[in-house]
């Protein structure tokens, strides 16, 4: 069904001049976006659901977007805009091809994009799959489902002592300020873009709360954290599994950003530990907004259910 990866490919240079190299080979054990899609593919059979129809694909600076029917849109990061850290072949989708999956059932348009080599393609995948998802976040099937939708505060899951990782910069980090014992946040961003100049009687910089890294620290920071965040967009470049690697002996392990709108379920069996509280709370508005408003962030502050609040998993341990 899925088409693998070519035995090498080269992405280009990161903006910082690094060569960025994904390897796969043929029979490699399944992507998290195809173990996504195989679980999905088998709850929607086990519930008789009725999986959306593909509508459009929206393309908007730093996100792609898919509307489909019955309600069910989705979103991931596509490395545009100010998260244009591939190179720029790696930044243009293939419109025509795309369009070809107009029509198709969302778990089709998913079959033919997740195991692309096209980074733009993936996201789409992913979009579909977040789409697939949005009615499988119904308290109601989690309950069918054996998952108790009781949601609570990040704060519940602090702990003082905790080094705390957050991996990819974003909003979340604010979470964790006066909580815990240290805040790391790594990106594969320049550092200089999240550095604040402050000018008073001297000149200092900023940030003062964290301490920020390179991506390439990863896995010495994630081996020694308590409680780790992990943006959804990792789901689309394929590190995720890698990270999920370096940080199993932490406590908490958590997905965060409208990337990241899987199933519970899906999450929980890759092993998160913690799911937000997500999902896209007017789809008929959203489509609209998606097509108007300046950019991907207005359309979402007016139609994302998005708390800080988040689904436990049961014996986290195992």
């Amino acid at each position: 069904m899925h088409t693998r990866y070519e035995k090498l490919k080269k992405y280009g240079k990161t903006r910082s001049g690094k060569e960025i190299v994904f390897k796969m080979k043929v029979n490699e054990k399944k992507t998290v976006l195809e173990r996504s899609y195989d679980q999905l593919k088998s709850i929607y059979e086990e519930m008789a659901l009725q999986p959306g129809t593909l509508r459009k694909i929206g393309l908007k600076r730093a996100w792609n977007v898919i509307i489909g029917s019955h309600g069910q849109c989705g979103l991931a990061l596509n490395f545009t805009g100010m998260h244009a850290v591939y190179s720029e072949e790696q930044r243009i989708a293939d419109q025509e091809k795309l369009r070809t999956l107009i029509g198709l059932s969302l778990f089709d348009a998913a079959a033919r994009t997740i195991s692309s080599a096209s980074l733009q393609e993936r996201s789409i995948g992913l979009a579909c799959l977040n789409a697939l998802s949005q009615p499988l976040r119904d308290n109601e099937i989690l309950e069918k489902r054996g998952i108790a939708p009781v949601y609570k505060n990040i704060d519940s899951f602090i702990k003082k002592t905790d080094v705390v990782t957050v991996v990819g910069h974003g909003g979340v980090v604010r979470d964790f300020f006066g909580k815990c014992r240290e805040i790391h946040v790594t990106d594969m961003r320049p550092k200089e873009d999240f550095q604040t100049t402050v000018i008073g009687e001297t000149i200092t910089y900023g940030p003062e709360n964290i301490f920020l890294h390179g991506a390439d620290e990863n896995r010495d920071l994630l081996s020694r954290s308590d409680f780790v965040m992990i943006t959804g967009s990792t789901l689309v470049n394929d590190t995720f599994d890698e990270l999920m690697g370096w940080c199993a002996n932490a406590r908490v392990r958590a997905l965060y950003g409208p990337s990241a709108y899987l199933a519970p379920e899906v999450l929980f069996s890759n092993g998160v530990t913690l799911v937000q509280q997500a999902g896209i709370s007017n789809p008929e508005r959203f489509e609209f907004d998606m097509v108007n408003d300046l950019d991907m962030e207005s359309a979402l502050k007016m139609n994302q259910m998005m708390k800080h609040e988040f689904l436990e998993k049961e014996n986290p341990g195992k």
